[in-house]
């Protein structure tokens, strides 16, 4: 799948206004060639995509350097309570920063987000 999101614009001028409709247009118009190829695509709002980039990264961080660290494929993150914790503790961090950037993600949701991720890979 592959997302279109907006650029932030702050201001709200008469020329800033304009932009945004050019923009808009582009963007399906972007998207209509991405259906048109046959490739999904989705237009988001702004902040919806920040949240979707917050869980991709999320999801990398949590699982990669652990599988890594385990020299052991990324599906066996979910095979330990050890490993399950470390993904817990890696979520926990991730959100404290999130939170910080005024992300709404929830702790309980992103960590099952990363092993429904790893389960994915079975």
């Amino acid at each position: 799948m592959t997302y279109l999101a907006p650029l932030e614009v702050n201001r709200s001028t008469d020329e800033d206004r304009t932009l945004r409709r050019v923009r808009d247009a582009k963007m399906k118009m972007l998207a209509n060639i991405f259906l048109a190829a046959g490739l999904r695509c989705e237009m988001l709002e702004r902040n919806k995509m920040q949240e979707m980039l917050w869980r991709k990264l999320i999801v990398n961080a949590a699982i990669n350097p652990l599988a890594s660290l385990l020299d052991a494929p990324n599906k066996s993150v979910a095979d330990s309570n050890g490993s399950r914790h470390c993904v817990n503790m890696v979520v926990q961090e991730a959100l404290a920063v999130a939170k910080c950037e005024k992300i709404p993600l929830s702790c309980t949701q992103e960590v099952r987000n990363v092993l429904q991720s790893v389960e994915d890979y079975n």
